[in-house]
């Protein structure tokens, strides 16, 4: 699935998301990969540690769609949305925190996020908030 047209296809003609996941603490992206993986039509293709990190990757790994922590060191994912969405301007990006109020979910949504996600209740949202932004 190409960021642009929401549809790369795989080797069984069905849709894939590439996506790649940015976040700092090891834990998240294993279990965020183990939840992805879980999800018919999604593909990890990358893993950064943070915004520098998730720039660099981004063009190389061809990504649809990022997975983007809030806080993370060097550059932070707020610090990081603009600078991806200006490097791929039809990607899509989930911005994911642990404090869900208003101010950081528009803060998020602010900076050019597609999405915010409650990392609490990442298991729930992620995969409809993915479907929403990719449907079929």
């Amino acid at each position: 699935m190409t960021a642009d047209n929401g549809g790369r296809q795989d080797g069984s003609g069905g849709a894939r998301v590439r996506t790649l996941i940015v976040d700092d603490y090891p834990l998240m992206t294993d279990l965020l990969t183990a939840l992805l993986d879980s999800l018919e039509g999604i593909k990890v293709v990358g893993h950064a540690l943070d915004g520098v990190e998730a720039l660099e990757k981004v063009d190389a790994l061809n990504v649809d769609l990022v997975i983007l922590d809030a806080e993370m060191p060097r550059m932070s994912g707020l610090e990081a949305i603009p600078l991806l969405k200006a490097k791929q301007p039809g990607i899509r990006i989930v911005l994911m925190d642990l404090h869900d109020d208003a101010a950081h979910r528009g803060g998020a949504l602010d900076a050019g996020a597609d999405a915010y996600c409650d990392k609490l209740q990442l298991q729930e949202q992620l995969p409809v908030m993915i479907h929403d932004l990719f449907p079929t």
